[in-house]
């Protein structure tokens, strides 16, 4: 069998509490009784989650938090993956990464961290995520 991995977007805080992206990837492995009596699959590490829900971004949210920095730590360590829209994170490092459809992101950036803006760039219609709280 093929190795197979999944690479996703984090976005961190370091100890001067400035926010950070960078790629996080997983390896898979490859699992027989995941769901017998289906063939196998490819499984990463498991994490412990405390709640999951979708999450909504109305239409331009965010938008008018850049340019008064209005920065927010997430609330929660989370993994958000984006199901609908299109959505553009800033890190405080003054790097930006712009997530579509499919695209995860685990968001650590928590207080006292400076945090990150979030905004939606759909003029029309909301971003939507299905958020994993760990």
């Amino acid at each position: 069998m093929l190795p197979v991995s999944h690479t996703y977007v984090s976005l961190y805080a370091t100890s001067d509490d400035e926010t950070h992206f960078r790629m996080v990837q997983v390896r898979l492995d490859l699992v027989e009784d995941f769901a017998v009596p289906a063939q196998p699959l490819y499984i990463g590490d498991t994490l412990p989650s405390r709640r999951s829900f979708l999450l909504a971004f109305p239409p331009k949210w965010g938008e008018s938090d850049l340019p008064q920095g209005i920065w927010h730590p997430t609330p929660a360590r989370q993994i958000a993956t984006l199901l609908r829209g299109c959505v553009v994170n800033y890190a405080s490092d003054g790097t930006t990464h712009e997530m579509a459809p499919g695209d995860m992101m685990l968001m650590e950036d928590l207080a006292p961290a400076k945090g990150h803006i979030t905004v939606n760039v759909n003029a029309d219609a909301p971003s939507v995520f299905q958020v994993v709280q760990l």
